[in-house]
């Protein structure tokens, strides 16, 4: 209690009352002796695994990298991704399981990667969130397109299947060109 005053500069009635919040708010409280009759307190193991929000997204990107080191040869790499993969999935909230591993079964289907040499291009920020919003929610996005070969300028509607990885990132989808402008 006086290392909670202290730290806060409060009285040791407040601090009991900071320490009654956080009890009423996580659980209960482990107590743990300190020695010189002293008792600290610390939040169960699991109490913070609902605060912490693992995204079907991040799991993806992280069994993507996984695959990535695999074909570069760097196998115990990858395992130990897959390994990080495995706890991250033990941890996160067990709420909507089949909602989450139907999102990561969509993205892992729909992004891959063709390795090629050379330098890459840089993908807009937020692009790649966004499309993989559309894909697992099988909605269609509206872009400009600009044709490489005649710089003619169009409106696409597509909707998006996945993601192409190379020295740029390739959407694939299906469009109706005929309705070109």
């Amino acid at each position: 209690m006086d290392d909670i005053a202290n730290e806060f500069g409060v009285s040791r009635r407040t601090a009991e009352r900071m320490r009654d919040a956080v009890e009423a708010v996580f659980g209960p409280l482990e107590a743990v002796d300190a020695g010189e009759k002293r008792i600290h307190w610390r939040l169960r193991s699991s109490t913070l695994r609902g605060l912490v929000g693992i995204t079907p997204e991040e799991i993806a990107e992280l069994e993507s990298a996984a695959g990535n080191l695999d074909r570069t040869g760097l196998a115990e790499r990858a395992r130990m991704l897959r390994e990080l993969v495995a706890k991250l999935r033990a941890l996160r909230r067990p709420l909507s399981e089949d909602a989450f591993e139907e999102d990561l079964e969509a993205l892992m289907r729909a992004e891959g990667l063709a390795m090629r040499p050379g330098p890459r291009t840089r993908v807009e920020p937020g692009l790649l969130p966004m499309l993989r919003d559309a894909i697992k929610a099988s909605r269609k996005v509206e872009f400009d397109y600009e044709a490489r070969a005649s710089g003619r300028c169009s409106r696409q509607l597509v909707e998006p299947y996945g993601v192409l990885y190379s020295n740029r990132a390739f959407l694939v989808g299906r469009a109706d060109w005929g309705d070109e402008s």
